[in-house]
């Protein structure tokens, strides 16, 4: 019993903690500006340096966040780690269960999707879900531990549709 009181303190604080992490680190394009907003077209980047990285051929450049070595939908999660989770590894927004990093399928990564993934802390993917196992790459660990929460805060306030065609 004194096991569920201490979770009950601890994930309202880690989430709420995350939330703020996620906020402040939102406003490093200066305030009133959203990172999401912008009125360039994404151009595909044949290849060369991204922001995180060697960028991927096909990939359009400027996404948000970085990518793995194979990623063809250019969505952050290599095709191991979306099989893994029972995502569509060829498809990054559209349909539904097609970006890992959106766990409720609202078409964004936002405190929803990071409050489920930091409820389920601790657990093995048998109890929690395989869905919430996205990290480490490639293909998870089997455990909701602060892999699978740092990289899904890592996606915080992004959407996959935003940045790349819909299926």
């Amino acid at each position: 019993m004194r096991h569920i009181s201490y979770r009950l303190a601890w994930v309202p604080a880690l989430a709420i903690s995350l939330s703020l992490l996620a906020l402040l680190t939102g406003l490093r394009d200066g305030p009133g500006e959203s990172a999401l907003a912008s009125s360039a077209q994404p151009v595909v980047a044949i290849s060369g340096q991204g922001e995180f990285g060697p960028q991927q051929v096909g990939c359009p450049s400027g996404l948000p966040w970085p990518l793995p070595v194979v990623d063809p939908d250019c969505d952050g999660f290599s095709t191991a780690l979306e099989t893994h989770v029972g995502t569509l590894p060829l498809c990054a927004a559209g349909l539904l269960d097609e970006w890992p990093a959106d766990l409720n399928n609202d078409g964004v990564s936002d405190i929803s999707d990071v409050t489920a993934e930091v409820g389920s802390f601790g657990q093995s993917v048998l109890f929690a879900g395989v869905r919430k196992d996205i990290g480490p790459e490639p293909g998870g660990d089997g455990i909701v531990d602060i892999s699978d929460v740092s990289k899904m805060v890592g996606f915080f306030g992004q959407s996959a549709a935003t940045y790349l065609p819909t299926c």
